[in-house]
C-alpha cells in the first residue's frame, strides 16, 4: 500500500472512531438517571480538560522537534503517537476505575468499556496507518 493511502485509511479511521465513538457515548447516557449524569459530569470534568491538554502538548512538541530538526521527524512522529496511545490507555484506565466508585448502574459500565475498546483498537489502526504514511513518505 502506498504512503498516501496508508494516511488516507488512517484519516478515515480516525472519523470512524470519533464518530461511533460519540455515537456509543450519547447512547449510553441517555441511559442515566439525572442524579447519575450530575456525578459523572462533575466527576470527570477536570479529566476531559487534562486528557485533552496532555495530548496536545505531545503533539506540539513532536511537531516543533520535526521543525527544528526535519530529519528527527520520521522517528519522533511514530513515538509521539506511541505517546498518545500510552496517554490515553492509561487516562481510560483510570476512568474505569473513578466510574466504579460512582456506583454507577453496571449495564452503563459494561457499555463504556465496550466503548472505549472500539475507540482504542480504531485508534491503534488510525495511528499505525499515520505513522506507516509518514515514514514511507519522508523514508
Amino acid at each position: 500500500m502506498k504512503p498516501e493511502t496508508c494516511l488516507i485509511v488512517g484519516v478515515v479511521f480516525l472519523f470512524a472512531t470519533a464518530v461511533i465513538n460519540r455515537f456509543l457515548a450519547e447512547r449510553n447516557y441517555k441511559s442515566l438517571s439525572q442524579e447519575d449524569k450530575l456525578k459523572l459530569t462533575d466527576a470527570f470534568s477536570t479529566h476531559r480538560s487534562l486528557a485533552t491538554y496532555i495530548l496536545i502538548a505531545i503533539m506540539v512538541a513532536v511537531m516543533a522537534i520535526g521543525y527544528a530538526n526535519p530529519s528527527t521527524f520520521i522517528i519522533t512522529f511514530p513515538i509521539g503517537l506511541i505517546l498518545l496511545l500510552v496517554v490515553s490507555f492509561t487516562l481510560q484506565i483510570g476512568i474505569l476505575r473513578r466510574l466504579s466508585e460512582l456506583s454507577l448502574p453496571d449495564e452503563y459500565v459494561s457499555k463504556f468499556r465496550l466503548q472505549l475498546t472500539v475507540v482504542q483498537i480504531g485508534n491503534v489502526i488510525a495511528f499505525s496507518m499515520f505513522a506507516y504514511g509518514i515514514v514511507g513518505r519522508l523514508g
